[in-house]
């Protein structure tokens, strides 16, 4: 992130590596699907769960974090219109 003014944050993603442009467009496309369908919406609900149980399903985007002893999910509400 970066101030380039008293009003205004900037926020950019930069790789490195091979993959480097894959993963900053990526990014990039995420910020940009977060501005246009989650910015003024409910944040997310993350919950961990122990391995081997049944994952809460959803009708919004979700993340699932695999470890070895448990799994996090962090669940985004269906997109919409803003309340």
């Amino acid at each position: 992130m970066r101030k380039p003014d008293d009003t205004t944050w900037q926020f950019g993603a930069h790789g490195f590596g091979p993959d480097a442009h894959t993963l900053t467009a990526d990014m990039l496309d995420l910020l940009t699907v977060w501005e246009h369908h989650h910015r003024y919406r409910p944040g997310p609900t993350i919950t961990v769960h122990p391995t081997g149980m049944h994952l809460p399903e959803s009708d919004g985007p979700q993340l699932f974090v695999t470890r070895r002893h448990t799994t996090i999910t962090v669940t985004w509400p269906a997109s919409g219109k803003p309340q």
